[in-house]
């Protein structure tokens, strides 16, 4: 993983890893996606109908349609750390340079896949799209 997402931390009582930390994969998506479901709920709350629930089927109803913004190969900048294609690890050299690792990862395609699941969530969209498909049989 080769970005993230800035967090600041300072846990008690003075732990060593207080200040800035950058954090990615499930450490920074969970909590975000935590966060869009809370607020779908409370606007399930807010119209007297029922929390969401169990998401697996929820989000499978919505993934293919404008929930979630497609992620698909790109070339951001000019290392080769910058190419999505695939989730391949890189390794960091002791000359601070990063280099392809020994994990190829999964190919990046356009719809779901492996690398990516099914995209980014727009989440306008989303939470109407999951709230839609929680309150329709």
């Amino acid at each position: 993983m080769n970005g993230g997402v800035l967090v600041y931390t300072s846990f008690f009582p003075n732990f060593f890893r207080v200040g800035w930390h950058t954090f990615g994969g499930t450490s920074a998506s969970s909590p975000q996606v935590a966060g869009v479901i809370s607020l779908a709920n409370e606007q399930q709350a807010a119209a007297s109908e029922p929390p969401l629930g169990a998401l697996d089927p929820l989000l499978y109803r919505v993934g293919s349609g404008p929930a979630f913004r497609d992620i698909v190969p790109v070339k951001q900048g000019t290392a080769v750390s910058g190419e999505l294609k695939n989730n391949q690890l890189f390794a960091f050299n002791p000359d601070g340079s990063v280099s392809p690792g020994p994990v190829p990862g999964l190919p990046t395609l356009t719809g779901w896949d492996m690398t990516t699941g099914f995209g980014s969530p727009q989440v306008p969209a989303f939470i109407a799209a999951i709230r839609a498909a929680r309150n329709t049989p």
